[in-house]
């Protein structure tokens, strides 16, 4: 299941040595097509690090959940996930010198660096605002990384959008070592909320049936019930936290739930206890 944890999770970009050009634009066509071969695929993944020889592994093809999804790997440490449909490196883990510029790079060179990749590489990436930017230490596991994260936010409420990208790079050898982008997708629905926040937050409160200490509530784009074939959905997406205990045989564990809310309806579509 790796490449599920490469699509949700927050992965980002890629690595790159010094003698590297920067690679060719790769840019997704807008709709899905028919898949494209696994040569096709690897030669995808060759541009997106700008390197023609790169060795390549397809892996076994994914469940059949996600059949537009194909992993490959690169050694030492690469892993690469590839929209067949939409023709497009979705998901990278790299190791240093396979992409970006080289030489220490601090934050805001590094902020430098992952813009021109990702102008070259991500469709629609002047729309995006950064949502996210700090350094993070992975310790020796990981080292310490400046990780980036951009999204399109629509409407007068500013709705989480479809269009993700979230890159990561290793300042002390200037190498992008992970990236993930969800791909942009054409809203269909209205991005105006019909149901309130405060509305959201009641529906889930009443469900809830417990003293509420923290709540949030953010509102998204998404697919409805996390399905493609039900189409898009405007939902608010509702945190609810209490300092009452699941039940009184285990009092240091608070109840705690999420619902997932059609903001044009105020049907609750998800709930998690």
């Amino acid at each position: 299941m790796r490449h599920v944890h490469l699509a949700l999770a927050i992965l980002s970009m890629l690595l790159a040595g010094c003698a590297m050009q920067a690679a060719p634009a790769t840019i997704a066509p807008a709709t899905p097509g028919p898949p494209c071969s696994d040569e096709e695929a690897m030669a995808l993944i060759r541009g997106f690090v700008g390197r023609s020889d790169l060795a390549l592994t397809p892996q076994p093809a994914p469940d059949e959940s996600r059949p537009w999804q194909r992993e490959y790997t690169a050694a030492p440490g690469g892993f690469f996930t590839v929209d067949v449909e939409r023709r497009a490196v979705i998901g990278a883990i790299m190791p240093p010198g396979l992409a970006g510029p080289g030489g220490v790079l601090d934050c805001d060179q590094a902020r430098q660096a992952v813009r021109e990749f990702a102008a070259a590489h991500v469709e629609g990436f002047d729309r995006l605002t950064l949502l996210y930017d700090t350094l993070a230490d992975h310790g020796t596991a990981g080292g310490r990384h400046c990780e980036f994260r951009w999204g399109e936010l629509l409407g007068s409420q500013q709705a989480r959008g479809m269009q993700f990208v979230a890159v990561s790079v290793d300042g002390a050898s200037g190498s992008i070592v992970s990236f993930m982008q969800l791909l942009p997708v054409p809203i269909t629905v209205s991005v105006e909320p019909q149901v309130s926040r405060e509305r959201a937050l009641a529906i889930a409160t009443e469900r809830f049936g417990a003293h509420v200490t923290e709540s949030t509530a953010e509102l998204s784009v998404w697919w409805r019930h996390n399905d493609r074939a039900q189409g898009l959905c405007l939902r608010w997406q509702v945190r609810l936290q209490s300092d009452e205990p699941i039940s009184p045989g285990v009092p240091e564990i608070m109840k705690k739930a999420a619902y997932t809310i059609d903001a044009h309806t105020g049907e609750v579509l998800e709930e998690t206890r």
